[in-house]
């Protein structure tokens, strides 16, 4: 596992869609427990559903633009680019509901 989870890509980092449904503490244990089992760096993009004052919360590290969520688990914040093998990447989070009719105001 490296320090830098954005370096050159490598089979111990995992990219995942989030959506958490508003449970911060849920999704983190989900991402550190598969981190942990399997020794690799779960890296997740914010979605939707999300409860965003808890993970913004967490500062975002200034050396590589991750929030440090586990030991292996990382944010990519929204609009966070970088290079992987000459392609530059860029995270993008959140969409149109399909449900949004029947979910209540500030109930994630």
């Amino acid at each position: 596992m490296t320090n830098d989870p954005l370096s050159s890509p490598d089979p111990n980092r995992i990219v995942l869609a989030g959506d958490g449904d508003g449970n911060i503490h849920g999704a983190r244990e989900v991402i550190e427990s598969t981190g942990a089992t399997y020794g690799v760096t779960v890296l997740f993009v914010d979605a939707n559903h999300e409860h965003f004052p808890a993970l913004h919360a967490v500062p975002i590290d200034t050396h590589t633009g991750l929030r440090t969520i586990s030991p292996h688990g990382r944010h990519l914040p929204r609009g966070l680019r970088w290079v992987w093998h000459d392609i530059c990447w860029m995270t993008l989070g959140g969409a149109h509901s399909v449900d949004r009719s029947d979910r209540r105001h500030g109930v994630p």
